[in-house]
């Protein structure tokens, strides 16, 4: 049975006292006007183990019942007022899957983990070499040589012990795909292979998954995202065709960032449309839903572009 909010409020003053005696009329307060309360890691992880459950590996799920009550992880005050505790909850509770854990992943993955998502897909087979120096988030000198993936990982770790991190140091192709996209909710494309990306876009509207898409070249950046059951975008994007192999593209640390900015943003509106539009709504209002504008976003120029694909 879910927690009351007097239950929360009587373990507080039981097991923290002088912090809740500190806090408490304010906090009282704050209810009263429906104002949301916060809570520090330390007392989410003291209430999980009083309610028999596992930590940390129950947290994701502990934070999103005391959501439920708007009450928030201290770790989470900022994104309050920017987002809901409903969609708190999403971000708790989303599995993502991203592909490719360089450029682009590196960076998705960290504002994913730092917005709240706590369950991740990480696949890449690369290491970090020193040309990854200039614009990917996990690079540093300490960590030359090492698996994308398993940096990546370790970082996601370090800030929330509690995040389930699921980690593929392979190659996607018709024999991998299912099992990256097993369990995932949302797929983020980070890969640098135009016709591996159209592959995973193909995978994923088999799955009925939503699929974000994202790609950089010098100074610039795309951004594209198509819901479940929605429209794919890449093959007018970028034709019926891909080479096989890519063709290196120099790219500066702004459009990369810049443009995993766009993608997460992008996964976010998917998810929280999701909320309005749920998995039992009728077939043909999920089929209604279109692909996103393309975002074309030139840090050079200072320029952030919108296309309608297909109009």
């Amino acid at each position: 049975m879910a927690p009351t909010c007097h239950e929360f409020h009587e373990f507080l003053a039981a097991h923290f006292p002088q912090t809740w005696t500190a806090a408490g009329r304010k906090a009282q307060a704050d209810l009263s006007r429906s104002e949301p309360l916060f809570v520090e890691d330390r007392c989410i992880r003291a209430w999980a183990l009083a309610q028999g459950q596992p930590v940390p590996e129950a947290l994701p799920e502990v934070m999103a019942s005391l959501l439920e009550l708007d009450v928030w992880p201290e770790r989470f005050r900022q994104n309050c007022g920017a987002y809901t505790a409903r969609q708190m909850q999403c971000l708790v509770r989303t599995r993502v899957a991203i592909a490719g854990v360089g450029g682009l992943g590196g960076h998705v993955t960290e504002l994913l983990a730092r917005l709240g998502v706590c369950h991740f897909t990480l696949c890449d087979r690369d290491v970090f070499s020193e040309s990854n120096l200039n614009r990917q988030a996990f690079c540093t000198q300490k960590v030359l040589g090492c698996p994308k993936v398993d940096v990546a990982a370790g970082f996601v770790s370090d800030m929330a012990d509690y995040a389930r991190v699921r980690t593929l140091a392979l190659t996607l192709n018709d024999d991998t795909m299912a099992d990256f996209l097993a369990g995932a909710d949302l797929v983020f494309d980070c890969l640098d292979n135009l016709a591996a990306k159209m592959q995973l876009e193909k995978a994923c509207q088999a799955a009925g998954l939503p699929f974000v898409h994202g790609g950089v070249s010098l100074q610039e950046g795309l951004a594209l995202a198509s819901p479940a059951h929605g429209a794919a975008g890449l093959e007018l994007l970028y034709g019926n065709s891909a080479p096989e192999q890519p063709v290196r593209q120099p790219v500066s640390v702004l459009a990369v960032t810049g443009t995993a900015c766009m993608m997460v943003s992008l996964g976010m509106r998917v998810l929280f449309k999701q909320l309005e539009n749920p998995m039992n709504a009728r077939k043909e209002d999920r089929q209604a839903l279109r692909l996103t504008p393309l975002y074309h976003l030139d840090c050079g120029q200072l320029e952030l572009e919108t296309f309608e694909l297909g109009s």
